[in-house]
């Protein structure tokens, strides 16, 4: 048996990795969750107010990063604007986030494209009122030159700002290439970031900058000086740039505000416009998130849950809630592992008692029924 039978053009409930799902030219598709989509594309489109910071929060699998994955994909439609959506997760070193932050950053957008960016900008612009417009926000000639030369195109001088970026230059070079100083210090590498960032929404379009951080709770790990400069370098950078917008994932099992409040802290915290609750979905929103991938994925439009049962599904649901919780990631793992067990057994419908059947002859069941 293959999905064909199924009536289904692929696993609908299939898991997908962080490097497949950037790297699919393919859509994310968004199911259930309306009042998360919702409010986080309104935030996209009114996204010119101050301190555009946003805390996307919830338990493990709650669609939090599945979120970065639907918007960096997605074509956000505002007339006159446009969005360069960017994704990087929490440093998991303390003692170098902001040069970490700095180098995923620029990996996400790919040197290549970000020099392409800035040729762009000079293009439109001229050097030197891009020159005028990173150095009134960062308050540095030194990078606001480094930024410039990003954007020429000569062999030699590319392959210099590379390692100028990533750390590795000598003194010669520096002179050379009539630089005063190279990135050293986290006060360096933040105003680099910052002054990337005017580059970026520079230009004769509108242009937003929207940079999802995941794995906020890595902050856990940080020492207190560590856990001040980063929060604070991110408070920085949306403060002085308009067209900036930081959505932050982190991963709180606890339903409890406060609680998330004092991990966060209250810098952080009091900085925050606005909040997104990912929540365990009930009953009614689990089988609205089945429905809508089902249906998505079908060879023939339908309405139904085929090749599952809605009873059946009601069982999945029922027993998740039970022994863990209901969340995309536990739906996604429990159907795509009864899909595929339907398929090796010529099962040709998921029924109430084939579920049942499945999980008591699990060698690992998560949950077993007498």
């Amino acid at each position: 048996m293959t999905f064909k039978e199924f009536n289904l053009t692929k696993n609908p409930f299939e898991l997908i990795g962080r490097s497949l799902a950037f790297q699919s030219e393919v859509p994310v598709f968004w199911a259930g969750m309306k009042t998360q989509k919702e409010q986080i594309e309104n935030t996209y489109l009114n996204a010119n107010k101050p301190r555009n910071l946003i805390l996307n929060w919830g338990p493990f699998g709650a669609g939090k990063t599945h979120a970065a994955f639907y918007f960096k994909n997605q074509s956000i439609l505002k007339q006159n604007v446009e969005f360069i959506t960017l994704y990087v997760r929490t440093p998991l070193e303390g003692s170098n986030a902001i040069e970490q932050l700095l180098k995923d950053i620029i990996d996400d957008i790919s040197f290549t494209k970000l020099k392409e960016i800035i040729k762009a900008r000079i293009a439109e612009l001229g050097k030197y009122q891009l020159f005028n417009l990173i150095n009134s926000n960062i308050k540095s000639d030194v990078y606001a030159s480094a930024l410039i030369k990003l954007g020429d195109c000569e062999p030699k001088l590319t392959e210099f700002m590379y390692r100028y970026v990533y750390g590795n230059v000598t003194r010669t070079e520096l002179k050379q290439f009539q630089l005063a100083r190279a990135l050293n210090t986290e006060v360096d590498y933040l105003k680099f970031l910052a002054g990337l960032i005017v580059c970026l929404t520079a230009g004769n379009i509108l242009t937003r900058v929207v940079l999802w951080i995941d794995e906020l709770e890595n902050l856990l790990y940080y020492t207190s000086k560590q856990f001040k400069r980063l929060t604070q370098g991110i408070i920085t950078l949306v403060d002085t740039n308009d067209n900036f917008l930081v959505f932050m994932n982190y991963t709180l099992n606890e339903s409890d505000i406060d609680t998330l409040r004092i991990l966060i802290g209250d810098t952080l915290w009091s900085r925050i416009n606005q909040k997104i609750v990912f929540t365990e979905l009930s009953m009614e929103k689990g089988l609205e998130y089945c429905h809508d991938l089902i249906t998505h994925y079908q060879i023939e439009p339908s309405t139904d849950y085929f090749p599952f049962e809605k009873d059946s599904l009601k069982v999945i649901l029922n027993s998740l809630h039970t022994n863990f919780l209901i969340t995309p990631y536990e739906i996604n793992k429990n159907c795509s592992d009864i899909l595929y067990y339907s398929l090796e057994n010529q099962v040709n419908k998921v029924t109430k008692e084939r579920v049942v059947s499945f999980f008591n002859a699990s060698l690992t069941p998560p949950f077993r029924y007498i």
